[in-house]
């Protein structure tokens, strides 16, 4: 088995090489739902202009590993790119020494040393009946729709409430994130929450200005799947905390917060995309936008200001109506993402709800980001901002080819939304920031220590 392969970029700068803060996870397909984790600091140093070096450093245990780590560097003065072998380790640090055929520059940017650190893996839940739940942790849960979970922590302990479990496997990574930050930071020695399993929260409705609560009966959501109400206005109070954390949430829906998306766990903490844009000079790219997506995924209730169309919006986007002039795609077809990296613009339309994974490698495939504009939110958006990190466009695609020609007259301008992507995804990704914010939201919905 290999770690993936992991990105550092070295340019001019002052005093030293750019040090850029790296998580590291085994990357292994077979391993999805049971993955083993390795969390990997990856900084360089520079000794003169024809060496360096590169430090492997494991975080969340004080050994080494044996499996193969490999990273890859890109020369960003010369369009040049290496992958180097840092392989096993039998302490929690190596060091390998790099002297490239060309010069290389230092940068001011310091080293920073993550502190090393040990998560409390969560127990598994015990499955309680709801009123039993609602015993334990002194609250008044009404029977929710299928999709939800009450989840609680006491004394060490994990309590569940569901009507069905279908979803289980769908949410199950994300609870025990959640439950191992609570146990390891101590936040709490009783604390529950509600979850949405289903991609977001709430689906199936469309955007509205939802200004007026409406406490649910007991039974009222029995034998649903999901949140529906047919008041546009309304939103729906499950329980006297009010709160839902979902892996994507209606904009502007009170008491919804957005928590890390199931995909950011069953792919490993999306470490495949560490490496995702091979290095590729944004000049070399085809002048084109491309979607990968087929017609038949997605959801009409995506549109926000077009309900009257009443079809899926990826179809939408694939029909007639939209102008393909500039525009690569196939409506019955994907486009693998390894192919869509060799394209300058990359159109992000939201699936059932934001696209997580693709929205990940989007971010890092030193490509420009064509995103429409969503009646979704995830939990980094405060910090994921239009004209610095992507191009918006309409959720009807109308303004398409205005925002092409817009970017093919300004390609400093792109540039720049490239490198800020990336530092984006190294930021929000990296699984010391996602357990700061998973702590930030916990405290939002009223956990204390």
């Amino acid at each position: 088995m290999k770690l993936y392969i992991i990105l550092f970029h070295f340019h001019h700068s002052a005093s030293r090489m750019e040090v850029l803060d790296i998580d590291v996870d085994l990357y292994n397909f077979e391993q999805r739902f049971d993955y083993v984790k390795t969390d990997i600091q990856i900084f360089t140093e520079y000794i003169h202009s024809r060496k360096y070096s590169i430090t492997a450093r494991r975080l969340d245990q004080n050994k080494g590993w044996d499996q193969n780590v490999n990273v890859f560097v890109n020369y960003l003065s010369n369009d040049n790119y290496i992958i180097h072998t840092i392989g096993q380790s039998d302490s929690n640090e190596k060091t390998v020494f790099i002297e490239p055929d060309f010069d290389i520059f230092p940068s001011s940017s310091p080293i920073n040393r993550l502190p090393l650190y040990t998560m409390i893996q969560s127990p598994d839940p015990h499955a309680i009946s709801r009123q039993d739940f609602n015993t334990r942790f002194n609250t008044d849960i009404v029977v929710l729709p299928h999709a939800l979970y009450a989840v609680g922590i006491q004394d060490g302990v994990v309590y569940m409430y569901n009507e069905q479990y279908a979803d289980y496997y769908e949410i199950i990574r994300n609870v025990n994130h959640i439950n191992s930050v609570i146990l390891t930071h101590n936040l709490s020695n009783s604390f529950y929450y509600i979850i949405c399993a289903c991609d977001g929260y709430m689906e199936d409705q469309y955007l509205s200005e939802r200004t007026i609560p409406r406490i649910i009966g007991e039974t009222e959501f029995a034998n649903k799947r999901l949140v529906t109400l047919e008041n546009p206005k309304e939103y729906a109070i499950l329980h006297k905390n009010k709160y839902i954390l979902g892996m994507s949430v209606h904009l502007n829906l009170p008491f919804a917060y957005g928590v890390p998306d199931r995909h950011y766990f069953y792919c490993n903490l999306y470490n495949p995309f560490r490496s995702f844009h091979r290095g590729i000079p944004f000049h070399t790219k085809k002048s084109q936008i491309v979607f990968g997506s087929r017609a038949d995924r997605g959801s009409r209730y995506n549109f926000i200001n077009r309900p009257e169309l009443d079809m899926l919006q990826r179809a939408y986007f694939h029909s007639d109506a939209v102008p393909k002039d500039n525009i690569y795609s196939s409506p019955t077809e994907w486009i693998d993402s390894t192919m869509m990296i060799n394209y300058k613009y990359v159109l992000d339309i939201d699936g059932r709800a934001s696209t997580w994974d693709a929205t990940a490698w989007k971010l890092n495939s030193g490509s420009v980001i064509f995103k429409t504009e969503s009646c979704w939110i995830q939990w980094f958006y405060d910090e994921y901002l239009p004209w610095v990190h992507y191009v918006p466009v309409n959720n009807d695609f109308s303004d398409l080819q205005e925002k092409f020609h817009w970017c093919e007259s300004h390609q400093e301008e792109c540039k720049q939304m490239v490198k800020n992507s990336k530092a984006l995804f190294q930021k929000i990704y990296s699984y010391s920031n996602i357990v700061k914010d998973t702590i930030r939201i916990l405290q939002q919905i009223g956990i204390e220590n």
